[in-house]
């Protein structure tokens, strides 16, 4: 029995109708934010770039023992990463393996990024060095408010010298800006100077005034 004109044309849009849904999954399991699970290891997509390679960071929970829950946390805190593609982090090992593209970004960035909320345990590398001054008594930065955070987020400075930390207008929690090792804490809704006396070899954490770790200080 011959099909129908009828039947033919059904036939084709079911095909194409089923062939279009398939597309559709393959491009939402692909497209940014969106997260999957298989064993040990949770993905999660950036950006649309080419992953031509990859770095391996080790990670470290800040609240508590359950990765899978933090991880949420962790993909939040490099979603806005430019010219990362994806982030794999095992949940057993704490590594986190991140695809980029190197002609887009630099991996250094995604470890700063992480440093500065206390992910990975942050280096004078990771950091912007405050400026000293020209007879060497003093020194000084400045810091911007992104909308996503702090930038530098991660600053370094000499042990022995004062510094002084000029903040630009904060967003968020981060109109209110706390050093809690020290005992310092700032309004910075319209800007800021805050005041810091000479310091000890050491790293110091930056908060905003919710509690949320923002950056780091390291001196030495």
């Amino acid at each position: 029995m011959r099909p129908t004109p009828r039947t033919i044309l059904i036939v084709a849009a079911v095909l194409i109708i089923g062939v279009a849904f398939v597309i559709t999954n393959i491009q939402s399991a692909n497209a940014p934010g969106t997260t999957k699970t298989e064993g040990t290891q949770i993905t999660y997509i950036i950006g649309e770039v080419e992953e031509k390679s990859s770095v391996e960071i080790p990670v470290q929970l800040l609240e508590g023992s359950d990765a899978a829950h933090e991880s949420v946390h962790i993909f939040e805190t490099i979603a806005g990463v430019q010219g990362a593609a994806k982030a794999v982090l095992d949940t057993e090992t704490l590594v986190l393996t991140v695809s980029y593209d190197p002609a887009l970004l630099d991996p250094a960035e995604v470890q700063r990024t992480l440093a500065a909320v206390g992910y990975t345990r942050p280096t004078a590398e990771d950091a912007t060095s405050a400026e000293v001054s020209a007879d060497g008594t003093t020194q000084a930065i400045a810091v911007t408010d992104t909308g996503k955070g702090l930038e530098p987020a991660v600053i370094s400075a000499k042990a022995g010298l004062p510094l002084t930390v000029t903040f630009g207008p904060g967003k968020e929690c981060r109109t209110t800006i706390v050093f809690p090792d020290l005992g310092v804490s700032a309004d910075i809704t319209n800007g800021g100077t805050v005041e810091l006396p000479t310091l000890a070899a050491g790293t110091y954490s930056i908060q905003c005034g919710g509690g949320g770790n923002e950056g780091m200080l390291i001196v030495q």
